[in-house]
């Protein structure tokens, strides 16, 4: 076919359909954003990339989430909306968001910024199409003052830290590692921080068994509650309040191996057994310790001992200690009769040592 021949022909096709000739070296315009979310599933934030963004630190794509356990209450109603907050539901936490809703930490829908923008920064045609908005660069982002930076492991919602903005993307970001960024205000303290809790030093937390009656054999964790020791009264009274039917037994007493330890400000309650500081390969790996702060002066009753490694005193104390206590260096004399040793499990115990036999 001729050039002018190909260009008529060309021409004619445009006016007949009204589309213009597609040029395959060009990529269409991006129009969707990829939703970021945090580890229950609720929106945190948009990033432009066609769906296939990089979402900030501590958040992951809304696609490959999945609610996690602790999240929500079995039957307990979640806001799903999308992100202009056009269309809303409500779902149960067993259930999951429609197609195209996401779920919202707070209860109210936070309209994105992409809202706002024209359609060719990647959003949906401003409110007033009457008016010439703003391009994505051109725009102001708005300030940090919505937002707040928190630890991912803040239960208790303690902790902040400054919030970043992008001026090339208007995104919010946080600068300390582990912290994510959420809307102001919506952080919620879960059950364990209330005052029973509620600790600024290792020495202020205690454990205690969690029903009303002693147990008749030694506690695991999973019997056990980590309190401030000025509360144990108190919580004492609130789970006894009904009267009980214990069972008639002379009770085992506290587990030594049990510790409680003051964590982001929360009481926390820990198995030994299950600590690094106990992992051993040999007998002599191991040795036995009075269970308090200061070894000097402790109770050596054979009951109350634990066994760890002898080069784990540091990480002991870092767990049951305040960060300025002193201890007296005197070493107790322990109990001829116990011996630690390394189990098969690989962990730091305690036997008693056999008697010899008699004297022929």
């Amino acid at each position: 076919m001729r050039p002018t021949l190909r260009l008529l022909f060309v021409v004619s096709l445009v006016a007949l359909t009204g589309c213009p000739p597609i040029d395959v070296g060009v990529e269409p315009p991006c129009t969707t954003r990829t939703r970021c979310v945090d580890d229950c599933c609720n929106l945190v934030a948009t990033v432009a990339g066609c769906g296939m963004g990089d979402c900030p630190r501590g958040t992951q794509v809304e696609s490959t989430c999945t609610v996690a356990i602790g999240c929500c209450e079995p039957g307990e109603l979640r806001l799903c909306a999308s992100l202009c907050c056009e269309t809303e539901a409500m779902v149960t936490c067993e259930g999951s968001c429609p197609l195209g809703l996401s779920y919202r930490a707070s209860g109210v829908c936070a309209m994105d910024r992409s809202c706002s923008l024209p359609r060719d920064a990647g959003g949906p045609v401003p409110l007033d199409a009457s008016v010439d908005a703003p391009t994505a660069f051109d725009a102001p982002c708005p300030g940090p003052d919505g937002s707040e930076c928190r630890p991912i492991d803040d239960a208790c919602c303690r902790t902040t830290s400054p919030v970043r903005v992008d001026p090339s993307t208007c995104e919010v970001y946080c600068t300390e590692e582990g912290h994510i960024a959420i809307e102001a205000g919506t952080c919620a303290p879960a059950p364990e921080c209330a005052a029973d809790h509620a600790c600024d030093d290792n020495a202020d937390c205690v454990v205690t068994h969690e029903g009303c009656c002693e147990p008749c054999s030694l506690p695991e964790l999973s019997e056990v509650v980590a309190l401030n020791q000025s509360r144990v009264d108190e919580y004492r009274a609130s789970v006894c309040a009904e009267p009980v039917g214990c069972p008639e037994c002379e009770p085992a007493g506290p587990n030594p191996r049990l510790v409680a330890t003051c964590n982001v400000g929360v009481c926390e309650a820990l198995d030994l057994y299950d600590a690094l500081l106990v992992r051993c390969e040999d007998d002599s790996d191991c040795r036995l310790r009075v269970p308090g702060c200061c070894e000097c002066g402790g109770d050596t009753d054979p009951a109350t001992l634990i066994s760890m490694r002898t080069d784990a005193e540091a990480d002991y104390r870092a767990l049951v200690c305040n960060e300025d206590m002193a201890c007296d260096g005197c070493v107790p004399t322990y109990p001829e009769t116990h011996e630690a040793f390394c189990n098969p499990e690989r962990r730091c115990d305690i036997r008693t040592i056999p008697e010899p036999p008699p004297a022929d």
